[in-house]
């Protein structure tokens, strides 16, 4: 049958016998709203590194999500990829291992976060932002959220390790 167009879909299932209506539901899903996507680079931030994902429109939600990848470097975006079309601003926060940066994970200083964090909600007037990370990226967001409280309305630390381990 036509797809419906529009980011919300709706499927009416009944259940017949006989011709007779015995149960009825309606099925809603959203598939989402578009968004932009832009390379952080130098022409944005002079030190903050990244891929921002805007969402547009009336979905738009004035809670931003930054993620974190693990020790594999570069930027985690399958994520932010997802909370965009569902509405929230997003940024793939590299912090090694990505054009300028460093090639390695040690001694990346937690300031480094927090200049991404305030960028971000700036950047994108938000009321809330919430850090996300992956494995040594969930080690990452902890720290910062620890040190800089109040940059941080929540935490996503996914597998992070219960220690901070050198780099």
């Amino acid at each position: 049958w036509p797809r419906p167009s529009g980011p919300i879909r709706r499927l009416r299932v009944a259940v017949l016998d006989s011709g007779l209506e015995l149960a009825v539901a309606t099925i809603v899903r959203s598939r989402g709203s578009e968004f932009t996507t832009i390379e952080v680079d130098r022409s944005l931030h002079p030190t903050v590194r990244g891929r921002l994902f805007v969402p547009g429109g009336e979905h738009r939600r004035n809670t931003g999500i930054v993620v974190l990848g693990g020790s594999f470097g570069g930027m985690l975006v399958r994520e932010p990829r997802r909370f965009a079309a569902q509405g929230y601003p997003s940024l793939a926060l590299a912090y090694f291992k990505h054009d300028d940066l460093r090639s390695s994970g040690s001694n990346i200083p937690l300031e480094y976060f927090a200049e991404a964090l305030e960028w971000f909600r700036e950047a994108q007037s938000l009321d809330r932002v919430v850090l996300m990370g992956r494995a040594r990226g969930g080690e990452a967001a902890l720290l910062v959220a620890s040190e800089f409280s109040g940059l941080v309305d929540a935490v996503i630390a996914q597998v992070p390790s219960h220690l901070v381990n050198n780099g």
